[in-house]
């Protein structure tokens, strides 16, 4: 059975976060972190795509802007890109 978590729309939805995310880390720190569609994927699909934080359920696509259910990627350090 497939993933639910890496459905096409899913890997779409976290490719746009990712390229936003690396225009941002370009303009901040001059270079692009290391994370990737398939890194992201599997992090959602280990946290059974709920917030790491709170543990409530993630928007995962289709979200609408400033919604606080959509998913997000942050950084570990903010001193640093964006990174796995």
């Amino acid at each position: 059975m497939a993933d639910k978590y890496d459905s096409s729309e899913v890997r779409r939805a976290i490719a746009y976060k990712i390229s936003g995310h690396r225009t941002h880390d370009i303009k901040k720190f001059g270079r692009v972190g290391n994370i990737d569609v398939p890194f992201i994927s599997n992090m959602i699909s280990q946290q059974s795509g709920k917030c790491a934080l709170c543990s409530e359920p993630m928007i995962l696509s289709g979200w609408l802007p400033y919604c606080v259910y959509q998913f997000t990627i942050d950084r570990i350090l903010d001193s640093l890109p964006h990174m796995k």
